[in-house]
């Protein structure tokens, strides 16, 4: 990484071309050479380019000293970002002004990197796509192979959970493999393990999932990480329920529960909850279903309230299963208030939509599950497309609506393809 990587980044952060930046101080082929490595530019032209792009002189000046205090501020900030985003939130705000121009390239790219994994714990994709963007004016094919071990793990580590969140599942599993070369700490290794059986959940490969989850629940027993050997009995409890071994998945969600209930951690304990009540939903035993998803809903309210809606929506599935209107009409107008964004509200109609159909309001029926299927398809919502696609084409296939059956029709059989390419 050079002073021309930092140039181009600026330049493309400003929206400046080479030739403005250049103009009164060196040639234009001169300043080319600079940015693409060829030239080491004086501090005397480094000075007048930072004049000129309105930056401290510094920033382009010492691109190669590393400050003992800003290593400090980004091991504090690392720390808060994997123990509590409030506090990262609160320590981001205080310092980011100080941490605007960090002179070492070396240490921006940490920090970049940081700010990336933090935007990406808080589910903000966008403003971490910005910072992974940034990140690659310094970091290409052509230079990983040089940079130290730890920005080698958290380029690939970040990058792959990037991947993961836009949903290219394959690039992402490829990304976490390549981190696991350079893990430092066995809790490192463990964290991608982790992520690597989430991946292969997503891609339909559940088998390799449960492998790639014990191996991680090892290493979280052996280093007494108990909150994370709880987040493991999760996934294994919801991958065993899928491969439908209810068995077994009843045995590693009440080992994960009677653990979160030991270790008072009440967050976890209401996601168990949660996957109990999904597992018995399942084997089609929903008073059970319902008594666990209860408490999980209570427990989420104090504990996790802006995950509580899954809950909600998983309540309202089993009042529809069992057809208790009743209950379904209340529960969700109380889900609609604990609804996030959008997509919810949506999943919300989606709900409705299926009750009126049941209740034969057919007109009602129409109206909402046209509105669910444009948006779940202008926003390339496949998964939830292709269920209630095929049903909405069936529905009108059997009222002799062959022009619409044959159009949702489609649209199922787009999201079927979708679908198929994400996970292979």
């Amino acid at each position: 990484m050079h002073i021309g990587n930092r140039l181009r980044k600026i330049r493309s952060l400003k929206n400046i071309p080479q030739s403005k930046v250049c103009r009164g101080i060196v040639s234009a082929s001169h300043y080319s050479n600079i940015e693409s490595g060829r030239y080491e530019p004086s501090e005397d032209i480094l000075e007048l380019i930072a004049k000129r792009l309105q930056i401290p002189s510094n920033y382009l000046i010492q691109v190669h000293d590393e400050s003992t205090k800003i290593s400090e501020k980004l091991a504090e900030y690392h720390h808060l970002i994997d123990s509590d985003l409030e506090k990262a939130d609160e320590y981001l705000e205080k310092w980011q002004e100080q941490l605007s121009y960090i002179p070492s390239i070396h240490q921006e790219v940490k920090y970049l990197l940081l700010q990336c994994l933090h935007q990406l714990k808080k589910v903000n994709v966008t403003r971490a796509q910005d910072l992974h963007k940034e990140v690659s004016h310094y970091i290409g094919k052509d230079n990983l192979s040089s940079l130290s071990r730890y920005i080698k793990y958290k380029y690939y580590y970040v990058s792959g959970l990037l991947k993961f969140y836009e949903r290219d599942f394959i690039e992402s599993f490829e990304l976490y493999s390549e981190a696991l070369n350079f893990t430092s700490t066995e809790m490192d290794k463990a964290r991608i393990q982790f992520n690597l059986s989430l991946i292969c959940y997503y891609i339909n490969d559940k088998h390799k999932a449960l492998l790639y989850a014990q191996d991680a629940k090892n290493v979280y027993m052996d280093l007494h990480k108990w909150k994370e050997t709880v987040e493991v009995y999760n996934i294994q409890g919801i991958l065993y329920t899928d491969l439908q071994n209810f068995e077994k998945a009843v045995e590693v969600l009440n080992k994960g529960l009677n653990l979160a209930t030991e270790r008072k951690l009440s967050l976890q304990t209401s996601q168990v909850l949660h996957n109990l009540g999904m597992l018995y939903f399942r084997k089609e035993e929903y008073d059970l279903s319902l008594e666990y998803l209860t408490k999980s809903s209570k427990m989420k309210l104090v504990h996790d309230p802006s995950n509580v809606f899954v809950t909600y929506a998983a309540i309202l599935r089993v009042y529809l299963k069992t057809q208790n209107f009743r209950e379904l009409k209340i529960t969700l107008k109380d889900a609609l208030k604990v609804s996030n964004n959008k997509m919810e509200a949506y999943q919300l109609m989606e709900i409705e939509a299926q009750m009126e159909y049941l209740l034969l309001n057919y007109d009602k029926y129409e109206k909402l599950m046209e509105d669910c299927i444009s948006y779940y398809y202008s926003n390339n919502f496949w998964i939830e497309l292709e269920g209630n696609a095929k049903h909405f084409s069936n529905y009108h296939l059997e009222n002799r609506r062959y022009k619409k059956a044959h159009y949702y029709l489609d649209i199922e059989l787009q999201a079927i393809n979708k679908i198929y390419k994400e996970r292979s």
